[in-house]
């Protein structure tokens, strides 16, 4: 039959002041040390890679919708009294917002 180990990794328990080892059965064993399924570090690594991909979109997502806020203001508040003397400023402005509202677009559909 074969040695059943225990998970090697360090848990703080709930309200607890010192740390103790995982009481759950190893399934998996990593360059020799044994790990349950919620300590493995290839399952760790991969969650933690999930829970920021889900956070980067959110916050390619905010940074677009600032960008594109502030763009639409600076056009908004652009003073075009005189044309021939602010056009070009009023291009660059315009040309701001346009890239600021692709770049929400296409955070909207998730391809930051």
């Amino acid at each position: 039959m074969a040695e059943k180990h225990r998970c090697c990794a360090e848990v703080w328990p709930k309200g607890g002041y010192h740390p103790g080892r995982c009481e759950r059965m190893a399934s998996v064993e990593r360059d020799g040390r044994h790990y349950c399924k919620q300590h493995d570090p290839v399952a760790v690594k991969a969650r933690d890679d999930e829970r920021n991909a889900k956070w980067e979109a959110k916050w390619c997502l905010a940074r677009a919708k600032t960008t594109y806020a502030n763009a639409a203001v600076a056009l908004a508040e652009a003073d075009i009294v005189t044309p021939c003397v602010t056009w070009p400023a009023y291009c660059v402005l315009l040309d701001d917002f346009r890239s600021s509202k692709a770049a929400l677009d296409a955070a909207k559909k998730g391809g930051a």
